[in-house]
């Protein structure tokens, strides 16, 4: 699980700015907090989309706001959890099962980047694989595993892509600026609110 928090502005630096509505400096933030909370979320789950060939019901579904932000404690978790999701659950093609199929499957992870054939550096190329409890996936054989595994010669390894923790970090990295921009944003439209409300 990973928890990703914005960097909220200094209570004192509110004080001071409302002068005197200093008191109401945590109740200010704590509505600055909770307000851009609902939109970041929403904010990070479509970054996560244009950025991956992420199916979009798994991104809403591993993505939540935990908490809720209070005048002792102003702050919310934007949290990714999930584990590490298969190849299969971006995008591959083509991405039905035939076994007869001799053409390396094509696959990618970013939207930025071109579908290309998936080949190891032993050439051995990557292809759908129809498990006996019915799961179908993008695998690639490997080398021979060692005489006393019970593996044999034909062992399979599913391909694996980003967890969906991985991904948003790396969104959260890349927007980081614009999310606490918004935040500032937020805080500044509420003091203007108590101040301009007296």
């Amino acid at each position: 699980m990973i928890q990703v928090y914005l960097e909220a502005p200094e209570l004192r630096e509110i004080e001071k700015r409302l002068g005197w509505a200093r008191k109401d400096a945590p109740r200010v933030l704590k509505k600055a907090v909770n307000e851009v909370s609902r939109q970041m979320i929403k904010d990070v789950r479509n970054d996560v989309k244009e950025k991956y060939r992420i199916k979009p019901g798994l991104v809403n579904k591993e993505t939540h706001l935990e908490g809720k932000s209070t005048v002792e404690s102003p702050q919310v978790a934007v949290v990714g959890k999930g584990q590490q999701h298969e190849l299969m659950e971006f995008s591959v093609s083509p991405n039905t099962y035939n076994p007869k199929r001799k053409k390396a499957i094509k696959g990618a992870q970013l939207k930025a980047d071109p579908l290309k054939e998936l080949e190891g550096s032993k050439g051995y190329k990557a292809f759908i694989i129809k498990f006996r409890n019915g799961h179908i996936t993008a695998a690639q054989r490997q080398p021979k595993p060692s005489a006393n595994s019970k593996l044999g010669k034909r062992y399979v390894k599913k391909l694996m892509g980003s967890s969906m923790m991985a991904m948003m970090n790396q969104v959260w990295k890349e927007n980081e600026e614009d999310y606490s921009k918004r935040l500032r944003e937020a805080v500044d439209k509420h003091i203007k609110q108590v101040l301009g409300g007296r």
